[in-house]
Protein backbone atom coordinates (compact mmCIF):
# COMPACT_ATOMS: atom_id res chain seq x y z
CA UNK A 1 0.00 0.00 0.00
CA UNK A 2 1.27 3.43 -0.84
CA UNK A 3 0.08 6.90 0.04
CA UNK A 4 -1.34 9.31 -2.55
CA UNK A 5 -0.57 10.27 -5.24
CA UNK A 6 -1.31 6.83 -6.62
CA UNK A 7 1.49 5.10 -8.48
CA UNK A 8 0.87 3.71 -11.96
CA UNK A 9 0.71 -0.05 -12.40
CA UNK A 10 3.79 -1.73 -13.87
CA UNK A 11 3.11 -4.32 -16.57
CA UNK A 12 6.13 -5.89 -18.21
CA UNK A 13 5.97 -9.59 -18.99
CA UNK A 14 6.15 -11.65 -16.80
CA UNK A 15 5.83 -9.00 -14.04
CA UNK A 16 2.55 -7.30 -13.16
CA UNK A 17 2.77 -4.91 -10.18
CA UNK A 18 -0.34 -3.11 -8.95
CA UNK A 19 -0.11 -0.38 -6.34
CA UNK A 20 -2.96 0.22 -3.91
CA UNK A 21 -3.33 3.41 -1.91
CA UNK A 22 -4.59 4.16 1.57
CA UNK A 23 -5.00 7.42 3.44
CA UNK A 24 -4.12 6.03 6.84
CA UNK A 25 -1.84 3.17 7.79
CA UNK A 26 -1.24 2.45 11.49
CA UNK A 27 2.45 2.49 12.43
CA UNK A 28 2.01 -0.74 14.40
CA UNK A 29 1.19 -2.54 11.13
CA UNK A 30 4.57 -1.73 9.59
CA UNK A 31 7.80 -3.58 10.26
CA UNK A 32 11.32 -3.01 8.97
CA UNK A 33 12.77 -6.06 7.27
CA UNK A 34 16.30 -6.46 5.96
CA UNK A 35 16.92 -7.91 2.52
CA UNK A 36 20.03 -8.21 0.37
CA UNK A 37 19.13 -4.96 -1.36
CA UNK A 38 18.48 -2.98 1.83
CA UNK A 39 15.95 -2.46 4.58
CA UNK A 40 12.31 -2.07 3.58
CA UNK A 41 9.27 -1.13 5.58
CA UNK A 42 6.56 -3.69 4.90
CA UNK A 43 3.15 -4.59 6.24
CA UNK A 44 2.85 -7.13 9.06
CA UNK A 45 1.35 -10.52 8.08
CA UNK A 46 -2.19 -10.08 9.50
CA UNK A 47 -3.11 -6.87 7.60
CA UNK A 48 -1.48 -8.32 4.50
CA UNK A 49 -3.80 -11.33 4.73
CA UNK A 50 -6.82 -9.06 5.02
CA UNK A 51 -5.80 -6.96 2.03
CA UNK A 52 -5.12 -10.05 -0.08
CA UNK A 53 -8.69 -11.16 0.58
CA UNK A 54 -10.14 -7.68 0.15
CA UNK A 55 -8.38 -7.07 -3.15
CA UNK A 56 -8.42 -10.65 -4.42
CA UNK A 57 -9.98 -9.69 -7.76
CA UNK A 58 -7.10 -7.35 -8.52
CA UNK A 59 -4.55 -10.00 -7.51
CA UNK A 60 -5.75 -12.85 -9.69
CA UNK A 61 -8.19 -14.49 -7.27
CA UNK A 62 -7.73 -16.50 -4.09
CA UNK A 63 -6.60 -19.65 -5.92
CA UNK A 64 -3.45 -17.90 -7.11
CA UNK A 65 -2.84 -16.45 -3.63
CA UNK A 66 -3.28 -19.63 -1.51
CA UNK A 67 0.46 -20.34 -1.23
CA UNK A 68 1.09 -16.75 -0.13
CA UNK A 69 -1.77 -16.98 2.37
CA UNK A 70 -0.29 -20.20 3.77
CA UNK A 71 3.13 -18.59 4.20
CA UNK A 72 1.65 -15.53 5.89
CA UNK A 73 -0.38 -17.70 8.27
CA UNK A 74 2.88 -19.27 9.47
CA UNK A 75 4.06 -15.83 10.65
CA UNK A 76 0.82 -14.56 12.21
CA UNK A 77 0.75 -14.34 16.00
CA UNK A 78 -2.10 -14.09 18.47
CA UNK A 79 -1.16 -10.45 19.07
CA UNK A 80 -1.45 -9.74 15.32
CA UNK A 81 -4.97 -11.15 15.24
CA UNK A 82 -6.13 -9.25 18.33
CA UNK A 83 -4.79 -5.96 16.89
CA UNK A 84 -6.40 -6.72 13.56
CA UNK A 85 -9.79 -7.29 15.15
CA UNK A 86 -9.45 -4.10 17.17
CA UNK A 87 -8.59 -1.89 14.19
CA UNK A 88 -9.96 -3.42 11.02
CA UNK A 89 -13.45 -2.21 10.17
CA UNK A 90 -14.43 -4.27 7.08
CA UNK A 91 -16.25 -7.18 8.71
CA UNK A 92 -17.20 -8.71 5.35
CA UNK A 93 -13.51 -9.43 4.74
CA UNK A 94 -13.00 -11.00 8.18
CA UNK A 95 -15.51 -13.78 7.46
CA UNK A 96 -13.56 -15.27 4.52
CA UNK A 97 -10.31 -14.74 6.44
CA UNK A 98 -11.66 -16.84 9.30
CA UNK A 99 -12.85 -19.48 6.86
CA UNK A 100 -9.44 -19.66 5.18
CA UNK A 101 -7.63 -19.79 8.51
CA UNK A 102 -9.92 -22.62 9.56
CA UNK A 103 -9.27 -24.62 6.40
CA UNK A 104 -5.67 -23.78 5.52
CA UNK A 105 -4.11 -23.83 8.98
CA UNK A 106 -6.68 -25.02 11.50
CA UNK A 107 -4.04 -26.02 14.07
CA UNK A 108 -3.29 -22.42 15.07
CA UNK A 109 -6.89 -21.76 16.22
CA UNK A 110 -6.85 -18.11 15.09
CA UNK A 111 -10.11 -18.61 13.22
CA UNK A 112 -11.82 -19.05 16.59
CA UNK A 113 -10.75 -15.50 17.57
CA UNK A 114 -12.29 -14.13 14.39
CA UNK A 115 -15.50 -16.14 14.65
CA UNK A 116 -15.85 -15.21 18.33
CA UNK A 117 -15.43 -11.53 17.46
CA UNK A 118 -18.01 -11.79 14.67
CA UNK A 119 -20.43 -13.57 17.04
CA UNK A 120 -20.14 -10.69 19.52
CA UNK A 121 -21.23 -8.37 16.72
CA UNK A 122 -24.15 -10.70 15.86
CA UNK A 123 -22.68 -11.44 12.44
CA UNK A 124 -23.71 -14.87 11.17
CA UNK A 125 -21.06 -17.13 9.68
CA UNK A 126 -21.04 -20.73 8.53
CA UNK A 127 -18.23 -23.26 8.67
CA UNK A 128 -18.54 -26.04 6.16
CA UNK A 129 -17.07 -29.46 6.76
CA UNK A 130 -14.14 -30.65 4.68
Amino acid sequence: MTQPPQLLDVKKAPIDVRFLTTKEWPKSNIIAKKFDTGTYQISTPAPTLVYIIGYQNKMGGLNSMLSTIGELLEEVTEKDISELLRRYCHKATLKPLGFLMNNVDEENGFSEYIFGYLSELNIIYFITSK
